[in-house]
Order: structure tokens, then sequence, then C-alpha cells
């Protein structure tokens, strides 16, 4: 705290693996002086790190939702933020039921910066270097727990089925072949397992 004080700068120098103090210090669950960081400089959840990595990326795949909502505190505009690689924080909370809610409806449903409505179709629709928004990995991945409460969600937030992948192909496709997409409505059918689920969701296309 009084290096930064001294020298603020030091708060975004690299080490030589590529990584900044708030990236050390999420690795090392180091939660006070993440939070003390954020506190400092709200801008700190945004800086860049080997990968193009952010520290809201690392705490989205970790599914640590107080650090989440410290991030959303600190600086609500670090969503906009996309890895070397094109994935967004969604990309990265995935297979994080908690995680993803929260940086989805608390988070870009809920937000005010300048444009926040025009970001919370685009980033929820943001294709990755392979052309694969969060729709289609989570309609093409399976066994993992919480999938169809994910899709569910995005599907009521108007996700887009139709985008299509470097292949050519889309999550309308993959959801036809695993859980029986009509035109307009979508019946999600769990099959082959111990229960089924039917959910009738409008969907934008």
């Amino acid at each position: 705290m009084e290096i930064v004080n001294l020298k603020a700068s030091f708060t975004r120098k690299l080490n030589p693996d590529g990584f900044r103090p708030m990236h050390l210090a999420l690795q090392n669950e180091d939660m006070l002086m993440v939070m003390w960081l954020i506190d400092f400089d709200g801008n700190l959840v945004r800086v860049k790190g080997k990968g193009g990595v952010t520290p809201l990326h690392h705490a989205a795949e970790k599914g640590n939702s107080s650090i989440l909502k410290e991030c959303f505190k600190g600086c609500p505009e670090s969503i906009k933020n996309v890895t070397f690689q094109d994935d967004t924080a969604l990309h990265f909370a995935i297979k994080n039921h908690d995680a993803f809610e929260l940086l989805l409806m608390e988070w870009l449903r809920q937000s005010e910066f300048e444009d926040a409505e025009f970001w919370e179709r685009e980033i929820l629709n943001w294709k990755d270097q392979e052309g694969k928004t969060v729709l289609y990995i989570a309609a093409s991945e399976n066994g993992w727990n919480d999938q169809h409460q994910i899709l569910k969600m995005m599907l009521r937030c108007h996700a887009r089925t139709g985008i299509k992948d470097h292949n050519g192909l889309t999550a309308k496709e993959i959801l036809k072949g695993q859980v029986g997409l009509h035109a307009g409505t979508t019946n999600l059918e769990y099959a082959g397992s111990r229960y089924r689920i039917f959910v009738s969701i409008n969907i934008i296309i």
C-alpha cells in the first residue's frame, strides 16, 4: 500500500511472466489486496496481462462472485474487454452458473454506463476467434452442471441462435440436434437422464 501511494504506476507494471499486481493478488487469493487495489483504482480490473486476460476474466473463470461484484462497482465498463483470443468474461464464466448469472443478469442487464444497452446485446452475442458465441459453446458442450439453466437464461435474454462459427454452423443447428428446436418457440427437452425438462422460450433469430 505504501509503494502504491508513492508510485501509483507500479500497479500496472508487468512481471517477467506477464502478470500485473492485480493478477497476482487474484492468483494468490489475497482478497483483501484485490479489494484494496480496486478501491484505489477501479480501472485496474481491466488491465491486460498474458494473453490479454484481465483480472475480470480471471475472477469470472474462478466464479468468485464477491470479487465480480467488487469489479462491477469499480469499473462497469470492464465487461467490454476481450482477450487476444476475443474471449469475453462471459466466455470465461460459461461453465460457472453463479458467475455467469451475475455477469449477465446483474451486470450487463443493469449497467448504466454509456451505450450500456448496445453492449448488452453486443457482449452476449460476441464471437471469439473461432466464431463461437457463449450460446454456441453452451449448446455444443455437454456433461457439465447447470448447462440447461444457462441455455434458458441466454435464450430469455434474446441471445441470437443464427450466428455462424467459422465452419458455418450455428447454435440453432446444434440446439435442433440436441433439444428439439422449433421455429419461433423452443422446447428444451432433456431426455436420457433422470429427468426431463420442458421449457417454452421465445427466441429472436
